[in-house]
């Protein structure tokens, strides 16, 4: 049986009973036994009137006006006994006075909902206490009304001020929604690792300010999540597709290069120079014709074929070097990744400083191209909440990381000039050894 239900069953079983003490009530009016008898048993009712619990809000008024009749009326109706009776009423107006110091209590309190529903099991407890003295009756109670209508305008106001909140929060969503489902239809556009990174790294993006913006409605809440979830499927369901045909393609590009350095090794054996030359530039074209391959496979397919390739070079170079013949091969070693050098005259040593200086500058201009595309999405990102009250921390946020990145980039260029002069004279010192 669900929870509700269980507690609709309890409270029809509690009116039972409170309408079985009105019942009582009623018969104790025509009693004419011993007055202190007769006034136990009154206060017994009363007390069990107290221990039952609520009963159906329908029936709640009507309930509680029949028993307050039946009380007031055995008040007037029996002759009580003029010291009990404000004993009495002095102890009802102790527990009223409890309840309005109890109630001017929840005006403190943060926690604006649950002081709502603690000041509505102090209005059941008020109604359940008996009358107090004639005179003290209407300042109690307007004491008590008047707290209750604070609490109850703090309430109504939170619930406003939290509908605001949710609707702004709830548009927040939305504009991401929209920027991911963007995201979801132009993911078939991406045809490279590098687009597919960024894009990736774009959405990670929205998903973490996703988790920065509050709660919205509960009737909308299920709908934009699952909106936005569908949409950062589709964007990674395209993802994962475009990787395994990746994958795919990269196992076949490793085998073809392999194919290569198998030749490649064959060839650096030869001592038909014009001919081997001849055919290890064309798998030099080759090899840059063929596309990528896994990466973890990448450097060790690659220095299998450069090793190869070297290894000729070098015997040739040896060859002609014992016969005092200088010809100029067409290619003599390999310089650089996928590519092949030309020339005679200079050393090796020469070579692998070159190398390294562009290999060098190239990953410094790859890390600024890197920081300037970041910068332009933490740009894009920026224009999404700049007419929202509630991001200017996430905004400050991003305007820090772009800060740093401007800062990275103006480090990376003067490091790059760095390598550049060094480099000029370096060439400069090397041409005026040649021309010595």
């Amino acid at each position: 049986m669900e929870q509700q239900e269980i507690k609709n069953e309890e409270r029809e079983e509690n009116l039972v009973k409170k309408q079985a003490i009105i019942g009582e009530l009623q018969q104790l009016l025509e009693r004419q036994d011993d007055f202190n008898k007769v006034f136990n048993d009154f206060k017994d009712l009363q007390a069990r009137w107290r221990a039952i619990g609520a009963v159906p809000a329908a029936k709640q008024r009507e309930l509680w006006d029949t028993y307050n009749y039946n009380v007031e009326k055995f008040y007037d109706v029996v002759k009580i006994n003029r010291e009990l009776r404000e004993l009495d009423f002095k102890k009802n107006f102790e527990l009223k006075q409890l309840l309005c110091e109890k109630a001017e209590e929840l005006l403190l309190e943060a926690d604006v909902a649950g002081a709502f529903r603690k000041l509505q099991k102090y209005h059941e407890q008020w109604r359940d206490i008996g009358p107090v003295a004639t005179e003290l009756r209407e300042s109690l109670w307007e004491r008590f009304k008047n707290t209750t209508a604070q609490i109850n305008k703090k309430h109504q106001d939170y619930f406003d001020e939290l509908k605001v909140e949710q609707q702004n929060n709830l548009n927040l969503k939305q504009v991401l929604c929209e920027k991911a489902e963007e995201m979801a239809a132009a993911a078939a556009a991406h045809n490279t690792v590098k687009e597919w990174n960024e894009k990736t790294d774009e959405l990670l993006e929205l998903q973490k300010m996703w988790k920065t913006i509050g709660a919205v409605a509960r009737k909308d809440s299920q709908r934009v999540f699952d909106e936005f979830r569908k949409s950062c499927n589709a964007f990674f369901d395209a993802r994962r597709n475009f990787f395994q045909e990746q994958k795919t393609e990269y196992t076949h590009n490793l085998q073809q290069k392999l194919e290569l350095c198998a030749q490649a090794e064959q060839l650096s054996e030869s001592e038909e120079w014009k001919k081997a030359t001849d055919e290890l530039v064309a798998l030099q074209a080759r090899w840059k014709e063929i596309g990528a391959v896994p990466h973890k496979q990448s450097e060790v397919v690659w220095g299998r074929f450069r090793t190869a390739c070297n290894k000729f070079f070098d015997r040739k170079k040896e060859h002609f070097s014992t016969l005092n013949a200088t010809p100029k091969p067409r290619v003599e070693s390999v310089s650089a990744k996928g590519g092949n050098s030309s020339g005679g005259g200079g050393g090796r040593g020469s070579d692998s400083g070159g190398r390294g200086f562009l290999g060098e500058r190239e990953k410094l201009t790859q890390q600024v191209k890197r920081l300037e595309a970041d910068i332009q999405l933490w740009e894009n990102n920026i224009g999404f909440f700049a007419k929202s009250k509630n991001a200017e921390k996430m905004i400050q946020d991003v305007n820090k990381n772009i800060e740093k990145a401007r800062r990275e980039i103006a480090a990376a260029r003067e490091k790059i000039k760095a390598l550049e002069n060094s480099n000029n004279d370096t060439q400069n010192s090397n041409n005026n050894t040649q021309n010595g």
